[in-house]
């Protein structure tokens, strides 16, 4: 069986509930991945386990069955080389692929060269960086959003431009054509005193 990563593309847009497996719900590096997001419009749901690969494969299971995550975090701080074998685990490989969702990882240090680390969709060096990384997605969409509403308005402002102008165009024609009118009106009322005076006075003339 292929299990070789595919990268799929993710905005905002696609993750808003968040399944994040940790092994300390108290630890520092957690606690500043939350305190982060704590302002954003992100739903996490917390799994709590001993990180070893048959624990962290079930939870990963049981969130995307279970919870309907858009994407999974899988967070741990450093350690030694010994802590972090089981995240090289050909079953914890297995498991994030047929999950089909977004992976996300912030484990051990930077020099830290994990295979689970090549099959996410996005590997922070930190749970702190993983945290930034979904805050700048959620910036850029309301950025985005932003630029999307001034470029409306701004067609909207355009539109109304033009439908000013036609209007003044049209209300320019309309004054000419009522100048004619009125014109064209006086000249029918002089015809008509003039014939008016041809008939008197050949009737008493």
């Amino acid at each position: 069986m292929d299990i070789s990563p595919e990268y799929k593309q993710y905005s905002f847009s696609n993750i808003r509930y968040m399944g994040v497996i940790s092994n300390n719900k108290t630890g520092k590096g957690y606690h500043d991945f939350k305190s982060i997001l704590k302002n954003t419009n992100y739903i996490i749901k917390e799994r709590f386990t001993t990180l070893i690969a048959e624990n962290i494969a079930k939870e990963i299971k049981e969130l995307y069955e279970t919870e309907s995550v858009d994407c999974i975090c899988i967070i741990r701080g450093g350690g030694n080389k010994y802590d972090l074998l089981d995240f090289n685990n050909p079953l914890l490989i297995k498991t994030m692929y047929d999950s089909g969702l977004f992976i996300f990882t912030a484990i051990g240090h930077t020099s830290d060269n994990l295979i689970c680390n090549k099959f996410a969709n996005y590997n922070a060096s930190t749970p702190t960086a993983l945290a930034m990384h979904f805050k700048r997605l959620q910036y850029a969409e309301v950025n985005k959003q932003k630029e999307n509403e001034l470029l409306l308005a701004k067609n909207d402002n355009n539109k109304l431009q033009e439908i000013i102008q036609t209007l003044h165009l049209e209300n320019e024609r309309l004054k000419r054509k009522i100048n004619d009118l009125i014109d064209e009106n006086e000249n029918l009322n002089e015809q008509l005193k003039k014939s008016k005076k041809g008939f008197f006075s050949k009737l008493f003339g």
